[in-house]
């Protein structure tokens, strides 16, 4: 059965569109288009480049090491090709600090062919903050103060100017010669000035609105501090002298290591949590958050023995995905090569999802002792579907609030599975597991009855297309829960959870987690339609009525 929503197809957020945005949240969505025109290394801007092995990378520091030794030593067009020998290497792996090499360059271009190489920066520098001038200065919704960070040191106005002056204090007649470029650089502080301006009422914004979400969201107030501490440095670089931006970085940067402590405090179970934060990890045993061993980490398994994981998040599932009291909906999907081969929803209800750990039962070592027996099949069925043989298996788990169709991507881990040998262990467990969630599953008891929309539950599991027939509806929560507009208070829609049982052609029965809602008509509500569907589970077509 295809299920409405694809984990792996929606675009992650930890915001509520409806909710008004911090101040400062992020505006450099036009300003990465314009200097993706100027040269600017792409990593910085967006698109990710797949990194090299460490083998091209190690060959490419070669080429910069080898060709940066020409440069210095004067050769005639060497220091051009260091500096794209430079660009390539950050393209080929862009965590490298490669500032030291550039500076390294840079020296050697304007030593020996100082009018090529001020010409050359004149032209950047000038187009760079001519666009940030039609942009004023900042951006509209885009990447982080991290990228714009980058960017800043990219062009390195202040180190480029300094190195300009440098080059005039030794050689005098290099101002007679290159006289009008010079001026024209002499002439960017100041138009760097005006743009440090905007910066510094930027980060005073995020500043404040890290400030306000510390009470509601630790997550968001940590990163709009950091974020803040980081466009600040960077509008020191353009205007190192700015008295807003040098007087505001103290309390900025205070402010910033106190979330950071209290957020690590509150998220993280333990040193190995925080080492782990945003990954699955696996284990032959059960981890306990805060009793984790290394020892006990595992990376490969053969087909057959038992397989647990953790996942450790990077902050408390409430705040990833911004759900509040409401209930958070988890889905696990397992990788085999590259192809989603099996996938376990499950919801996480309001009052338990102030958790930064979840725990993974993927093959247990006995169906009767299996914590979940519901999540053990899932993930058991997945891997009894792999031809014999090895596979590299990755877990992907994502998270969004109920009635939201953003996905958070929670964590991801990979291992490798040897089914050389095992497959019929792996089977016969499978089978087992599966007898024991049909025998034990029945409906829940239901928390509201309500014939008329039992029925229409029914009839929008046939509108959404699915070609199961439902059999019957429990309506498995006391209220419907009300969406309102956050700026507004205009009324949206609401939503109840339910559980629908439904018979295929075979004439065996599954029954569905999931929830069902009604859009805001003024006053009234319109027709009941499928939202969420949190999983599904086999169940005795004799017990869907008991």
């Amino acid at each position: 059965m295809s299920f409405p929503l694809d984990p792996t197809s929606l675009a992650p957020t930890s915001l509520d569109p409806t909710r008004s945005q911090p101040s400062g949240f992020g505006r450099f969505r036009s300003l990465v288009a314009a200097l993706a025109a100027a040269g600017v290394v792409a990593g910085a801007l967006g698109p990710a480049y797949a990194q090299k092995s460490p083998a091209d990378v190690a060959a490419q520091v070669k080429t910069v090491e080898s060709q940066l030794r020409e440069a210095e030593a004067g050769k005639e067009n060497a220091a051009a090709h260091t500096l794209n020998a430079i660009e390539r290497l950050q393209q080929m792996d862009p965590t490298r600090d490669v500032s030291a090499w550039r500076n390294k360059a840079e020296d050697a271009f304007a030593a020996h062919h100082f009018g090529s190489w001020a010409a050359i920066k004149a032209r950047d520098i000038r187009f760079w903050l001519d666009d940030l001038g039609s942009q004023k200065g900042l951006y509209e919704r885009a990447g982080s103060a991290q990228d714009f960070a980058r960017i800043v040191a990219k062009f390195d106005l202040g180190g480029t100017l300094a190195r300009m002056e440098s080059r005039l204090a030794k050689d005098s007649s290099l101002l007679e010669k290159n006289r009008k470029t010079v001026e024209t650089m002499r002439g960017f502080q100041e138009k760097a000035n005006k743009h440090a301006d905007f910066v510094a009422e930027e980060a005073a914004r995020m500043g404040a609105s890290a400030r306000e979400y510390q009470e509601v969201t630790l997550l968001d107030a940590r990163r709009l501090a950091r974020e803040a501490v980081v466009l600040t440095d960077a509008g020191l670089k353009l205007s190192p002298r700015h008295a807003a931006l040098t007087s505001g970085r103290p309390a900025l940067d205070a402010m910033a290591k106190d979330l950071d402590k209290r957020f690590e405090a509150k998220v993280y179970t333990s040193p190995f949590h925080k080492k782990n934060a945003g990954m699955v990890v696996f284990s032959s045993a059960p981890l306990a958050p805060g009793k984790e061993s290394a020892s006990a980490v595992k990376k490969a398994f053969k087909a057959g023995e038992p397989i647990y994981a953790g996942i450790y998040l990077d902050g408390m599932l409430r705040e990833l995905v911004n759900s509040g009291t409401s209930a958070a909906a988890v889905s696990v999907v397992l990788y085999a090569g590259g192809d989603q081969v099996g996938k376990f929803d499950y919801a996480v209800p309001g009052a338990e999802n102030e958790k930064s750990f979840l725990a993974l039962e993927i093959f247990p070592p006995d169906a009767a002792k299996a914590v979940s027996a519901r999540e053990a099949l899932a993930m058991s069925s997945a891997l009894d579907d792999l031809a014999p043989g090895e596979h590299d298996i990755e877990i992907r788990v994502f998270a969004r609030q109920h009635g939201m169709s953003d996905n958070v991507k929670l964590a991801t881990g990979e291992f490798a599975f040897n089914g050389t040998t095992g497959m019929a262990t792996v089977k016969e467990r499978f089978e087992a597991l599966y007898a024991r969630v049909v025998e034990e599953t029945r409906m829940p008891k239901a928390k509201k009855k309500d014939g008329g929309l039992e029925k229409s539950m029914m009839a929008a599991i046939g509108t959404a297309g699915w070609k199961e027939k439902p059999v019957r509806a429990v309506i498995t929560e006391g209220e419907w829960t009300q969406y309102r507009n956050k700026l507004t208070g205009i009324l949206l829609s609401r939503d109840i959870a339910a559980t629908v049982a439904v018979k295929d052609a075979e004439g065996n029965c599954k029954a569905f987690d999931l929830r069902m809602y009604q859009e805001a008509a003024g006053s009234s509500f319109g027709k009941t339609q499928l939202g969420v569907v949190y999983g599904d589970v086999p169940i005795d077509c004799d017990n869907v009525n008991k």
